[in-house]
């Protein structure tokens, strides 16, 4: 599951639930392989959260001219990176 900073803060607020709680929801829900929920901070970068551990990657440092369809190339990316391993 992919979500910006602000969509992330609005959900934990919203569903009264903790990050660790919200994670442990999608673990039911997964079939096979480990989730992860990358919530997305634009020039801070991205943090990846798994039941097993989280990282975070910083981002690359870029002129931004206009973020239509940022989030969509984003997610497109990772699953690319995901598929190749």
């Amino acid at each position: 599951l992919k979500t910006s900073r602000a969509e992330w803060q609005e959900m934990t607020a919203g569903l009264g639930r903790s990050p660790a709680e919200l994670l442990g929801g999608l673990e039911e829900m997964n079939r096979g392989g480990e989730p992860a929920w990358i919530i997305t901070d634009g020039a801070a970068g991205v943090e990846v959260n798994t039941p097993s551990g989280s990282f975070h990657e910083p981002a690359a440092p870029a002129r931004v001219v206009d973020t239509v369809g940022a989030g969509d190339a984003f997610t497109a990316a990772m699953v690319c990176l995901h598929l190749e391993g």
